[in-house]
């Protein structure tokens, strides 16, 4: 992720094959687009990115990535605040 003063880049780098979609949980997050389907073929890499504004910048922020709605696969991201 990159982030600046009120906005964060989520990237997700995927590999393998298939048509999965992949949804994002957060909390302190607005983002845009939760789900993302994507076509996959073999040995390429894909990355798939999700842009959130930061509601309040003096709080830490955490997205849950979550392919195929899956729960056991999911990634946690967690970022401290760039408040105060």
């Amino acid at each position: 992720y990159s982030t600046n003063k009120n906005e964060v880049i989520i990237k997700k780098n995927v590999y393998g094959t298939g048509n999965p979609e992949f949804n994002v949980r957060s909390d302190n997050l607005i983002i845009s687009n939760e789900s993302k389907k994507i076509i996959l073929k073999k040995d390429e890499m894909n990355t798939i990115e999700w842009k959130a504004k930061i509601i309040d910048a003096d709080i830490s922020w955490t997205a849950l990535i979550i392919p195929d709605n899956d729960m056991q696969q999911r990634k946690e991201i967690t970022a401290a605040s760039s408040g105060k």
